[in-house]
């Protein structure tokens, strides 16, 4: 199997949008948040990374744990939208038979 495409689709066609972001806070016990395409903080993030402050785990980490939770969200959503997107063509495209 080519690991170039998942598909049929090439990945390097892939358009990830670039919504939310990871800000510093300038806190001691809350270094980093994330927020989501509306500006506001993602509770469940949050949580997690106090949970990672709390085991002792560097600055670096938690940084490197909110990018990777920040990808993995921008890749659901764009999943998400590709796929609403699909289905709505094939149900127009249905309706015009």
């Amino acid at each position: 199997m080519d690991r170039s495409s998942v598909g049929g689709e090439d990945l390097a066609r892939l358009r990830v949008r670039s919504v939310g972001a990871l800000r510093a806070t300038g806190s001691v016990f809350e270094p980093f948040e994330l927020v989501g395409p509306d500006g506001e903080p993602v509770v469940p993030v949050g949580a997690y990374l106090r949970e990672l402050q709390g085991r002792g785990r560097s600055e670096s980490t938690q940084r490197s744990y909110a990018f990777d939770l920040l990808r993995w969200f921008r890749f659901l959503l764009m999943a998400l939208t590709e796929s609403a997107q699909c289905c709505s063509a094939k149900v127009l495209s249905r309706g015009r038979a």
